[in-house]
């Protein structure tokens, strides 16, 4: 369970970074003005010049394709197809606000902002399903690994449980739970006093 862990933070993490970006953008489009000087500049010159809730969005959509990317690696290491596909989706929705948030830069029409938004919701909803499909994945190996490990063990008995060393040597058709009688140095001790 513990090769979900990470997947399970990098989702979450991209997550809460998609929220911060929505915010940001929300802001931007109802209370910040575009310079028309930052309408031509570079992505470099749009963030050293523009308002600082512009350059937070633009910084934010760079931090948000990195946590894309790295949780579409960790989603390849789950070896989940459908949480893989979620991934690529995801990451794909937010390289697609990105580019409809540079032609908003660049143009400030309104279809554009929508189409920013909208994907920004499409990528939120892909990490959310692909949260609860983590939810309910292992990976491949572990449960197979647990049911081997249990199955050589006989009926009642688990790996979880301890065992007396020497059972076979002293003729018992299966290994003691400790507690019960003939098991461990107690039941030794008690044979041993029955031969005396």
């Amino acid at each position: 369970m513990l090769s979900v862990l990470k997947p399970v933070r990098a989702c979450l993490a991209t997550m809460l970074a998609l929220v911060v970006q929505f915010g940001l953008g929300m802001i931007l489009n109802l209370y910040v003005s575009v310079p028309a000087s930052d309408q031509h500049a570079s992505f470099v010159r749009e963030v050293e010049t523009a308002p600082f809730t512009l350059t937070a969005h633009a910084l934010v959509g760079l931090l948000l394709i990195g946590a894309g990317g790295v949780f579409m690696i960790r989603a390849i290491g789950t070896g989940d197809r459908l949480v893989i596909a979620l991934a690529a989706a995801g990451l794909g929705t937010i390289l697609g606000a990105f580019v409809a948030g540079e032609a908003f830069v660049r143009d400030g029409q309104t279809s554009v902002s929508l189409t920013m938004a909208m994907l920004t919701g499409a990528a939120l909803a892909c990490y959310i399903a692909a949260l609860v499909r983590l939810g309910a994945v292992r990976r491949p190996g572990e449960g197979a690994q647990a049911r081997v490990a249990d199955a050589a063990w006989p009926a009642g008995h688990t790996a979880a449980m301890p065992l007396t060393p020497g059972w076979q040597d002293r003729g018992l058709a299966s290994p003691p739970v400790p507690g019960e009688r003939g098991a461990g140095d107690h039941g030794l001790g008690g044979r041993s006093g029955e031969s005396r």
